[in-house]
């Protein structure tokens, strides 16, 4: 077996704890675990432990929101309950209506405007995921058509009632959206640090 011959134990005794006849020593629960890739914790307490762990995290980060890459946005809420200290978090100035939101890294310039409001390229914003998006709100949208998910302005024509998704660069195009779209969140605080690290940063682990 090779949990065995990596631990340098008998199958037998493998077998054993497998079964819960017997449970290993303690030095060797953390190198099981270390080969298992998981808490210590965990392996004697299960998901209990987990639970507790993921509260006591997010009690000391409350106020804070992981940083996520683009391709994370639809499984975050799976991410951020199993794998939660993969991400460093940053602190908010806003208030949310819910402790569920996530910053991402504006990968382009289709949101910089040179009047008015503008989100240039490389700037950080904080999406709320279950605000309810209205006229004129800034949101990440998934059009089906598309293959990752979008940062644009909402816009709903009130006499038609046709929305769109619109860009603050006006050199980029206005898409007409339809029920298949779907929105992820909506951005509720945006900046741009000039320094290295963010003074914002409030990583914990």
């Amino acid at each position: 077996m090779k949990l065995a011959r990596e631990l340098g134990v008998s199958s037998k005794a493998v077998s054993k704890w497998m079964s819960g006849e017997s449970l290993p020593r303690p030095a060797m629960m953390l190198s099981l675990a270390k080969v298992l890739r998981v808490d210590p914790l965990y392996l004697q307490h299960g998901e209990m432990a987990q639970a507790g762990e993921l509260r006591l995290y997010k009690a000391l980060t409350r106020g804070s929101f992981p940083l996520i890459d683009w391709s994370d946005i639809e499984n975050f809420r799976n991410i951020d309950q199993t794998d939660f200290v993969r991400f460093r978090r940053y602190a908010s100035g806003s208030i949310l209506d819910t402790d569920e939101g996530y910053w991402l890294i504006v990968e382009d310039d289709s949101m910089t405007s040179p009047v008015g409001l503008c989100v240039p390229q490389a700037s950080m914003i904080l999406v709320e995921t279950k605000r309810e998006p209205t006229n004129g709100d800034l949101v990440i949208a998934q059009i089906p058509a598309a293959k990752k998910a979008t940062f644009k302005k909402l816009v709903i024509d009130e006499g038609t009632n046709h929305r769109y998704l619109k860009s603050l660069n006006s050199s980029y195009g206005v898409v007409e959206i339809d029920d298949s779209c779907k929105f992820l969140g909506v951005v509720v605080e945006s900046r741009l640090s000039f320094v290295t690290p963010d003074p914002a940063d409030v990583t914990y682990i």
